[in-house]
């Protein structure tokens, strides 16, 4: 094993060693393999590295720097507005590389193809090839195979798959899975050494490297690699965050350089220059690049740049949502781009190791700043001596420059630290650092949003903080920026935001003091009460400026009531004056407390009032009115409104409360009382002028002036007076109008229509008899005429009405006629509907007799008395015998008019009201028979009458279990669950009498499925399967069919099966055919079972293939199973025929007892169709979609018909390959023009013995084959031997007399024969097959169910003459038949 080890690395070594020396790799042009691709490219006229290139990290020597053009690229991509963009969220666009892509246009070693650079098209060679790369090297240009190696190498284990983790998979637009690395002479050594041009991103992924710089090749792939791939996902990034991504590209890739140290160094150590600003600057390049290394610190490394990139949105922006959605492991670092950038320069000032929210891990960072380290963020100034007041002097920042100042060596009191700033939007945060634990924290400064000043405050400076940072910066609303690109939204458009600033810092030697120095009270309404104190604070501070916060709070007997704060900016010893007001709610004693605390909430100093007496504020009414007019009685609307200001205020006119009143006080000057409620609804009886006012009172109880409207009262509309007569009222239209003497009647005049109301009107009734009423309210008076007579007595009825302003009356005639006969019968009379009444004598005439009686009904009645029905006729209304005996049809209130006429003339009338009482209906509907939940009942209620009216009756129907009830004739119901319900019926007549209900109880059981039975030939490119086939194939539906419907097929056939339509026949899965128990349309069959009646298992699928092979009936039973309770099933049956083949009948096909050569001799057959003779007849539809004969089925046409005909086929000999295929025996040929297809002509040059094979086959395909032995002699031949007589030849004569030489002769070759058959070993096995089918019938016992009984199958395949010959004596055995049985 040593020895092989050993030879192996002999042999690598070998290896090696010829590939460091092979010669070097020069690419040839092949003009076989040109690649073009269509690309808009840039150049680079105009492009000074130097000054508008970004150099490369690690690459360069001696001062000499190697510069990115990609900026220059990009700068005029985007100038011509980005032509050829491809968004990342573009319909279409390309992703990364996945193992599923197909890498079809990749580049393989030795391809020769043209590529784009910014000198126009090159021819380049693929000189080196790896999994994601391929190494393009301009045709003339020459790179050792070493060098080429290394690319390779560094690109898959460093380049790309540092790249890829924290910016995303690479592109694939050019479907190659590979980033071509073109390396060519762009400008010679030094200046531009590689670049990648955006502008060719939407056609392929290239980056470019310069030949003379492949020195610095790692740094400058991992650069524009990281271009490419940001590119790819936000094209629209701006420069510092993609630029600073570059940088950290080739860091994490490489690690630190001289480079990388001096880009962040130079803004360090000038960090007023703007982190989101991109000119063009070295510290440009080290903001970003410190700016990214610090999100991927603390948000999660690759995977936060990651997203960053791929997040559409550019600047601030993209780093805000970022920050928003922490991923595991993420530290916070703020939620605004303010609190982030100051979590950004808290770590660049202080990179402290002990606390990693105060650092960064990925590099270290010192105090000063020396060649090959990086440094801190240089501070612009500090203080140590804290004798005086210290001032940083003016300094100057960009937005979103930073600079730091440190201050140390406290003396123990307050340090004060003041930002003042020339431009409002200024930020800050303070570091101080705890003496005892040894821990820094950060504290944001406060800015004043008015002066923009900033204000902080460490207490304890010296002793529990020892050291402090103020880091400040101007947050410009011009934020993110390329050079002057109008996304910078500059004010002008020409220049980004500067400003200045100067940091003031001081010791507070003495805590500032609060004092009242003038108290008094003041009317602040005017009304002469003192309701106002005012109170002037005077505060005082020692330090040079700070920020103080005051809480006011008023009191009354020690309760506090309101507060208020306000700030105060004092400084210098320089008094600082502020007034306060207070109004109460409430007289009392009240005090303001002032409570004056620093602006780290310490309580600074503190003073009050003392208590005065102050007097509550009158509240203001500011109440409306609907309108200033209105008319008499008529309501209008009030709207009580106000408010009660009080609390505390800076100015004499603000308080801190505007409280709502608590009463409301009307008058309405109407001599009534007024009005408590807030929105009151107001009439006047009286027109006239109205001084209404409102008082409202505040929580205090004081009443606010009086607010007032005029209100003008009026009446303009005069009264409309009515007279109704009767009871009920009606109109009293008849002129003039009729009554009896002394025949009292009720008028009514509730119609009159007035703006005053009825009971306020004044009513006078004049009868025209000297009788006149009068009243206020007066609208009912019944009044009777004593004098009357036979012809009528006229009076006039006059009723005139008053409202106080306007009269109007009205006037009827009234013709009073003579007494009429006396009534003598008063009451009612109740009866019910078809119920005869005798009606009483209702007149007496006490003057003379009853001439004539006459009734008057106001509808039809019967008055044939006796039983009545709905069906006798009601055709009366009017009876002239005394006493009639009406029945009525229907119930109700009835008048019958009763008028008796006297011997004088004078006829009394009298209505009389009957009660006809309703009947009550009668509910009926026929007893239903129990069923299931499918048998669909109508429970139908025309038997249901009502015994006194023919109109409809209502009807309810009520099914136990069934929350609705039915309300029409006739319901028709499905159960939808077995079990036991109760039907019950209950009319109502037009009268709203319910009948008694009328119930029936139904037993419903479970239904049986509902089994749906198809079977379909499938065809596939016209030919029918062979094998079952699959649900995802589109096939052809056939369907061959016998007269009687059964299935006919040949053996063999593959049938598909389907219970498609199948279901439950439950009335919930009604329309349900889905078998799927899952499917919202499940069927609601559980179990499918398919009995093939062949002895072949069931199936259990919805759908399912089945072939039979043997001839013969079966009948297939498809059985559904339902899921209730155990389950109930249910089956149907469909029968196959199974085509039987033809049985051919011939024993010879020539009359002769041999064929003669060279002339035609002609064979003919005779068989028969099995099925035929069976008496089957059968047609095929050839496509279940379409319906050819127009019955409205498809599956019904008999396109092609069956058993019409047989076909017979020859083999004419089967010792010859006629057609070459290699089988002896399928030479088969027909002739339709001999014996009508039952025979073939022949033609034999040579005699000898053929074996002729002879093929009838049905119209299903179902073919019998059987062997001829034929003897070709030439025409000259002599007679038969004895091998050629025929069994007819050898029997004798009726006049031979050889009977005996026959006997003798059979003998002699029976026992030749039986010396000579001996079976041979294929025999033997045909035999053995032949006794294993050899049974007449199978019978099915303790089986499978289904399994009918059957025909054999038939016996084995024919043996070929080769087969039958025996290999001893040469004796061909002769061919028996095969015809199926």
């Amino acid at each position: 094993m040593a020895a092989v080890n050993r030879s192996r690395s002999l042999f690598l070594t070998l290896v090696m060693l010829l590939a460091s020396l092979a010669p070097l790799a020069a690419a040839e042009e092949d003009p076989e393999q040109p690649e073009t691709i269509n690309s808009i490219a840039y150049g680079l006229e105009g492009f000074d590295p130097s000054t508008m290139g970004k150099s490369y990290l690690y690459a360069g020597e001696d001062g000499e720097s190697i510069y990115s053009a990609t900026r220059f690229l990009k700068q005029q991509w985007a100038a011509d507005d980005y032509p050829g963009l491809v968004l990342p969220f573009e319909e279409g666009r390309t992703g990364g590389r996945s193992a599923g892509r197909a890498c079809e246009n990749a580049w393989t070693a030795g391809q020769v193809g043209q590529v784009q650079t910014t000198a126009g098209l090159i021819t380049v060679s693929a000189m080196h090839v790896t999994m994601n790369s391929a190494i393009l090297i301009e045709n003339g240009q020459t790179v050792s195979s070493t060098t080429l190696n290394n690319i390779g190498s560094t690109w898959e284990t460093t380049i790309f798959p540092t790249d890829t983790n924290y910016f995303g998979t690479a592109p694939d637009v050019d479907n190659n899975c590979q980033i071509e690395i073109v390396i060519y002479a762009i400008d010679g050594g030094g200046n531009t050494g590689g670049y990648f041009m955006p502008s060719m991103a939407s056609n392929r992924e290239v980056i470019y490297v310069d030949i003379d710089d492949l020195s610095w090749r790692n740094t400058i792939l991992a650069h524009e690699f990281q271009h490419l791939l940001h590119n790819a996902r936000d094209p629209f990034e701006y420069i510092w965050i993609d630029e600073g991504n570059a940088d950290m590209a080739a860091f994490l890739c490489f690690g630190a350089s001289g480079t990388v140290i001096g880009h962040a160094n130079t803004w360090t150590q000038n960090a007023s220059a703007s982190v989101r600003w991109w000119n063009q600057r070295l510290s440009d390049y080290g903001a970003g690049f410190l700016f990214m290394l610090f999100l991927a610190d603390n948000l999660g490394g690759g995977t936060a740049i990651r997203q960053l990139v791929a997040d559409s949105r550019t600047g601030g922006a993209g780093i805000v949502q970022l920050a928003n959605t922490l991923g595991p492991g993420a530290t916070p670092i703020g939620t605004t781009m303010s609190d982030i950038f100051a979590n950004f320069t808290a770590s660049v000032v202080l990179d402290d190791g002990t606390q990693p929210e105060f650092g960064l891990d990925n590099i270290d960072m010192y105090e000063s700043c020396g060649s090959g380290q990086f440094c801190r963020l240089q501070l612009s100034g500090s203080n140590l001596n804290w004798a005086t007041m210290w001032a940083s002097g003016s300094k100057d920042t960009e937005g979103w420059g930073v600079h730091a100042f440190r201050f140390l060596d406290g003396t123990g009191s307050p340090l004060n630290i003041m930002v003042q700033p020339t431009e409002l939007g200024f930020s800050g945060s303070i570091l101080k650092h705890d003496a005892a634990a040894g821990t820094w924290s950060m504290e944001r400064l406060r800015f004043d949003p008015v002066t923009g000043i900033g204000t902080a405050l460490v207490p304890s400076f010296g002793n529990v903080t020892d050291d402090v940072y103020l880091i400040t910066w101007y947050e410009s609303q011009v934020d993110d920026c390329d050079y002057t690109s109008p996304n910078c939204n500059f004010p002008g458009g020409i220049a980004y935001p500067i400003s200045q600033f100067e940091v003031f810092a001081g010791l507070i030697t003495q805590p500032a003091d609060i004092a009242v120095t003038q108290e008094y009270t003041t009317d602040r309404d005017g009304d002469g009460d003192h309701d106002t104190l005012e109170a002037t604070i005077e505060v005082t501070s020692s330090a040079f400026y700070e920020v103080l916060d005051i809480s006011i709070d008023a009191y009354v007997n020690n309760t506090l009531m309101d507060s208020m704060s306000l700030s105060v900016e004092a400084g210098n010893n320089i008094a600082v004056n502020n007034t306060v007001w207070f109004t109460p709610p409430w007289d009392g004693d009240w005090t303001l407390h002032f409570s004056m605390r620093n602006q780290i909430g310490e309580l600074v100093d503190e003073a009050l009032t003392l208590p005065l007496a102050l007097s509550n504020m009158a509240p203001v009414a500011v109440g409306s009115v609907a309108s200033n007019m209105t008319q008499t009685w008529l309501g209008l609307q009030f709207f009580g409104a106000g408010y009660d200001l009080w609390g505390l205020g800076l100015t004499n006119a603000s308080f801190t409360h505007n409280e709502t009143p608590v009463g409301y006080l009307w008058d309405f000057d109407d001599g009534f009382a007024g009005s408590g409620l807030k929105d009151p609804l107001r009439a006047w009886q009286t027109p006239g002028s109205y001084n209404v006012t409102l008082r409202i009172i505040d929580q205090g109880g004081r009443q606010s002036a009086v607010q007032g409207w005029m209100i003008n009262v009026s009446d303009t509309q005069a009264p409309l007076a009515r007279v109704d007569i009767g009871s009920p009222p009606s109109p009293l239209n008849a002129t003039p109008y009729p009554l009896l003497t002394s025949q009292r009647v009720v008028f009514s005049s509730a119609r009159t229509v007035d703006n005053v109301p009825l009971s306020q009107l004044t009513f006078t009734w004049d009868f025209g008899d000297g009788v006149i009423e009068i009243g206020q309210g007066l609208t009912d008076v019944s009044h009777e005429w004593a004098i009357g007579s036979s012809n009528g007595t006229s009076y006039t009825l006059t009723l005139t009405v008053d409202d106080g302003t306007f009269q109007s009356n009205v006037s009827h005639t009234i013709l009073i006629m003579n007494r009429v006969p006396r009534q003598i019968w008063f009451e009612n009379l109740t009866t019910s509907t078809l119920t005869p009444l005798l009606l009483p004598t209702i007149f007496t005439d006490q003057d003379g007799t009853i001439i004539t009686t006459n009734w008057s009904f106001d509808e039809n009645v019967n008055l044939d008395g006796g039983i009545v029905t709905m069906a006798s006729p009601f055709d009366q209304m009017q009876s002239w015998d005394a006493n009639p005996t009406p029945a009525w049809s229907s119930p109700g209130l009835k008048n019958v008019t009763i008028s008796y006429t006297d011997d004088a003339g004078d006829t009394s009338v009298m209505v009389l009201g009957v009660t006809v009482l309703n009947q009550r209906p009668v509910a009926i509907f026929m007893r239903p028979d129990d069923g299931t939940t499918i048998t669909p009942y109508t429970f139908d209620s025309w038997q249901s009458f009502d015994p006194d009216s023919s109109a409809s009756l209502v009807y309810n129907w009520t099914i136990t279990g069934i929350p609705q009830s039915f309300t029409i004739p006739q319901v028709t119901h499905t159960f939808t669950e077995p079990g036991q319900y109760t039907v019950t019926l209950i009319v109502t007549d037009g009268l709203e009498v319910p009948s008694l209900p009328k119930s029936y109880i139904i037993h419903i059981a479970n239904p049986l499925p509902v089994p749906v039975l198809t079977v379909r030939e499938a065809w596939l490119n016209g030919e029918p399967l062979t094998v079952p086939g699959s649900g995802s194939v589109t096939y052809d539906w056939r369907r061959t069919f016998t007269e009687e419907g059964d299935i006919f097929v040949a053996p063999g056939t593959v049938l598909h099966f389907s219970s498609a339509g199948s279901h439950d026949a439950d009335a919930e899965f009604d329309g349900m055919l889905n078998p799927d128990p899952s499917a919202s349309d499940w069927n609601g069959i559980v179990d499918t079972i398919w009995n093939w009646g062949d002895a072949s298992p069931p199936s259990h699928e919805a759908d399912a293939w089945h072939i039979f092979e043997q001839a013969g009936q079966y009948t297939v039973t498809h059985i559904l199973r339902d899921g209730y309770v155990t389950g109930y099933s249910n089956s149907t049956t469909i029968r196959i025929w199974v085509s039987s083949a033809p049985v051919i009948l011939s024993d010879s096909i020539i009359d002769a007892d041999f064929v003669i050569t060279e002339q035609v001799n002609i064979f003919e057959g005779s068989a028969e169709d099995s099925d035929l003779v069976a008496g089957i007849t059968a047609w095929r539809d050839n496509d279940l979609s379409v319906d050819s004969d127009d019955d409205g089925i498809t599956d019904n046409d008999r396109d092609v018909e069956l058993n019409a005909g047989l076909t017979y086929w020859w083999d004419l000999d089967d010792s010859v390959d006629a057609d070459g295929n290699g089988n002896l025996h399928d030479d088969w040929i027909t002739n339709l023009e001999v014996r009508d297809g039952r025979g073939i002509d022949s033609f034999w040059n040579s005699s000898g013995e053929v074996t002729i094979l002879l093929k009838v086959c049905d119209d299903t395909g179902v073919c019998t084959m059987q062997a001829y032995e034929i003897s070709v002699r030439p025409p000259d031949a002599e007679g038969d031997g004895i091998g050629d007589f025929s069994i007819s030849d050898l029997l004798p004569s009726t006049d031979s007399g050889s009977l005996y030489i026959l006997i003798l002769i059979v003998l002699v070759l029976t026992l030749g024969w039986l010396v000579m058959r001996q079976p041979e070993e294929i025999e033997i096995e045909a035999d053995d097959s032949a006794s294993n089918y050899d049974v007449a019938e199978v019978h099915t016992e303790g089986g499978i169910l289904g399994m009918d009984q059957h025909a054999p199958p038939p016996k084995p395949t024919h043996l070929t003459k080769d087969d039958r010959r025996s290999k001893e004596s040469g004796y061909v055995r002769p061919v028996t038949s095969r015809r199926r049985r």
